[in-house]
């Protein structure tokens, strides 16, 4: 008879290896959400997954049971990923500025700014001016105060920059502001004045009658410097014969 001691024998735990993703971890913003993994084939996946607006994030990823990385090992992984702020740019914004052309009515004219949806973050906005009587080339800064005057005007945008935006400047444009066109003006007065009677010519339209000159003038049309008929003075007409 004989004896047998049995041998034991240790069997490896074989793990099936997976590759590790390669996300985009730079982004910049858009408005839209940026998703940096999703749970994949054999890994799970934790913490900023989803972003939208400009900063930092972090992932972590690890082996599900049974799993290990490409290179042997089994432990979590962390990325951090980014969402850089944009720079100011028109298609961003809706700019509305006056017409090219602006007649002049005395009141103050402005070009307004608007940052599109879905964006935000972009910090204040403000409109800056300068302004000629005639001159594009000679222009001074002007308050938005006083952008009501006849005379050319240019403006630019300033972004004051936030969390989703850089500050930077955007070109802006050119609008004139025109003299305005003198509503009718008519005239009261009397067809006859008898000697040594006056009368007082008033008016209606125009710009203002404070800005109307009264002139005597024969029937040609022609200024009458002095007469012996009649004399006009501040508007106050008086038959001498």
């Amino acid at each position: 008879s004989y004896t047998s001691d049995a041998a034991a024998v240790t069997v490896p735990n074989y793990l099936r290896a997976i590759s590790f993703p390669a996300p985009t971890l730079t982004y910049t913003y858009d408005g839209n959400e940026h998703t940096l993994l999703v749970p994949g084939e054999g890994y799970t996946v934790s913490g900023d997954t989803k972003a939208t607006d400009a900063g930092d994030y972090t992932v972590t990823i690890k082996p599900r049971t049974g799993l290990t990385w490409s290179d042997g090992t089994e432990a979590e992984k962390t990325y951090k990923w980014s969402i850089r702020a944009a720079d100011p740019a028109r298609k961003f914004f809706t700019i509305t500025p006056p017409d090219a052309r602006t007649p002049y009515d005395g009141n103050v004219k402005s070009v307004n700014v608007a940052l599109n949806s879905p964006y935000t973050g972009c910090g204040d906005i403000t409109v800056e001016y300068k302004y000629s009587t005639t001159d594009l080339g000679s222009q001074e800064a002007v308050s938005a105060a006083d952008v009501k005057n006849v005379g050319y005007y240019s403006y630019a945008i300033d972004i004051a920059g936030g969390k989703n935006f850089n500050s930077g400047k955007l070109e802006g444009g050119i609008f004139q502001i025109t003299k305005a066109d003198q509503s009718a003006l008519n005239i009261t007065s009397k067809n006859a004045l008898p000697y040594g009677q006056s009368m007082t010519l008033t008016a209606e339209g125009g710009t203002t009658q404070n800005a109307i000159v009264w002139q005597l003038v024969d029937e040609n049309g022609a200024a009458i410097e002095s007469s012996e008929f009649a004399s006009l003075e501040n508007g106050v007409l008086t038959a001498l014969k």
